[in-house]
């Protein structure tokens, strides 16, 4: 992880960008000096203390009245390069210096960052990059309602890239819908939406252990069955996210059209190949 303002970064990664494939890092057996020699001139480097270069970043970002970026995402994913040459652009690069501090954190081969991510309240990172934009006088994510857009930043234009962190500036246009403290049975409704993520999540963090060392094999050297493999996960985390957040809806839309005795309707998932 590094932590940098937008004028050093784009310097750092100018050169990394000028492709737009770059092979993974066989860091599978690195140590982390070595490991940082290797990514010396990529944009997203390990880290010997990646939760202390947090508490930096939002501790700065609070003393400077700005609100602190912290972009997870890796060197093999041309979704986190792509959001990096966005935020490094010209057009967008002054604004968040002035307005922003920011930190990259190095995921490796997915086997990184769990203790940042839940941190800010999840329990796992849902694609590449993850982009958490955190207000530092609280230390909670105010972008939680449409963070999941970025791990398809190749595909956003830098119109709306720069768009989105101004929009981000206005309080009223930033967070999701805060539950009522009064309602025992939302609150309950939404800790059973919570219970039934945690262990969505934990069957994710058990197919990174899988997939993710393979990610950082050269092409050439991965097994033949890795595309298939990289696809199930990719699509679940697409899906799982998207039942989240209806679950979440539903509850609160439930709750405020005077329902009781609710009972949400959890989906159910084919086990994955891996699995059976």
């Amino acid at each position: 992880m590094v932590r940098l303002s937008s004028m050093l970064l784009a310097s750092a990664i100018s050169m990394s960008l000028a492709s737009t494939i770059l092979m993974p890092i066989n860091t599978a057996t690195a140590s982390y000096t070595e490991e940082k020699s290797a990514v010396q001139d990529l944009p997203y480097k390990p880290s010997a203390d990646q939760m202390g270069d947090v508490t930096t970043t939002l501790e700065k970002a609070k003393a400077q009245g700005k609100l602190a970026l912290v972009v997870m995402g890796a060197n093999w994913c041309h979704d986190s390069r792509a959001l990096i040459s966005k935020m490094t652009d010209p057009s967008l690069a002054p604004m968040l210096e002035e307005n922003y501090e920011t930190v990259l954190v190095d995921v490796g081969g997915l086997a990184h960052g769990k203790d940042v991510i839940e941190r800010f309240g999840m329990p796992v990172i849902y694609g590449t990059p993850t982009l958490l934009v955190v207000d530092p006088t609280t230390g909670q994510q105010v972008n939680r309602h449409d963070m999941h857009q970025w791990r398809d930043a190749y595909s956003v234009s830098q119109e709306d890239t720069n768009a989105y962190f101004e929009k981000m500036l206005k309080a009223e246009t930033r967070g999701a819908p805060k539950p009522d403290p009064e309602s025992s049975e939302l609150m309950a409704l939404l800790a059973g939406v919570d219970a039934f993520e945690k262990a969505q999540s934990e069957r994710i963090y058990k197919a990174f252990a899988l997939i993710g060392p393979m990610i950082t094999m050269k092409r050439e050297e991965r097994p033949d069955n890795f595309g298939g493999l990289w696809n199930e996960l990719r699509d679940f985390r697409y899906q799982i996210t998207s039942d989240l957040e209806n679950l979440r809806a539903d509850a609160r839309s439930r709750i405020k059209a005077g329902e009781t005795n609710i009972a949400l309707a959890y989906p159910t998932y084919e086990p994955f190949s891996w699995e059976k």
